[in-house]
């Protein structure tokens, strides 16, 4: 299917009405953001705070519980270096992996699994699906260390075109919506500083990719986090209390 008609296609279906919301019963909320960016340390300022309010939680780990396309990754890994051994497209300043310790894992780019991604990451949507509804039984609120949002960026990060636009489009009307998506909003150089696993340049690329699978998003609350893990905490605390009131 042409890129263009698929765009067409993704711009009639990703309307707000075809968004799926979950039930009612639990509070999701699904924190994103780049690997460094906090997401560790938010889960548990919001567990602490839910359990202080008497409130029951459960977190699922989209990377662990969820993700098909991960365990795919894992899978692949061996194969990569006889495939690409060099990363000097993604990351000029450091061609060598080994050097700096530098991963290649999510950024890394040939075409065979780069046609896979997209059909694993509907599976990723659906899995999610069945996950979340089964955990909304089960507590008050389900907090989501990573989300199929933290996918989808990938796609972008990889290739940004029309084609990867419109697939996302269409992946985020199957996908389950949190009652707040958060955004830990932190520059690609930070989250390098704490976390020195992939290279900034591909940080740089992911960050623009959450800017448009947010930007996408029109049902629920976004809540945009940055600053300090403080400043963080009390939006997405406040995003809480209006649900909980």
């Amino acid at each position: 299917m042409p890129a263009e008609v698929l765009c067409k296609l993704a711009n009639v279906v990703a309307s707000p009405s075809r968004e799926i919301i979950m039930p009612s019963g639990s509070i999701v909320i699904s924190l994103s953001g780049l690997d460094g960016a906090g997401k560790s340390t938010q889960i548990s300022m919001i567990e602490e705070y839910c359990q202080s309010r008497g409130l029951q939680t459960k977190i699922l780990v989209m990377y662990d519980d969820v993700s098909l396309s991960n365990r795919l990754q894992r899978l692949l890994q061996p194969w990569k270096p006889r495939i690409r051994p060099a990363r000097k497209k993604m990351n000029r300043a450091r061609p060598s992996v080994d050097s700096r310790g530098l991963r290649v894992d999510k950024n890394f780019f040939s075409w065979p699994t780069f046609v896979v991604k997209p059909f694993a990451y509907v599976a990723d949507v659906l899995l999610l699906r069945i996950q979340l509804a089964k955990l909304s039984r089960q507590c008050d609120v389900v907090t989501c260390d990573r989300f199929i949002y933290d996918t989808l960026v990938n796609l972008i990060a990889l290739r940004d075109n029309s084609f990867v636009r419109a697939f996302i489009r269409m992946a985020l009307t199957l996908a389950p919506r949190p009652d707040i998506a958060v955004l830990l909003d932190v520059p690609a150089e930070v989250a390098f500083a704490r976390k020195p696993e992939y290279p900034v340049e591909y940080g740089t690329k992911r960050l623009k990719g959450y800017g448009y699978v947010f930007s996408t998003l029109s049902a629920g609350r976004k809540v945009y986090a940055s600053g300090a893990r403080e400043s963080m905490f009390e939006a997405i605390r406040e995003a809480l209390d209006e649900l909980t009131a």
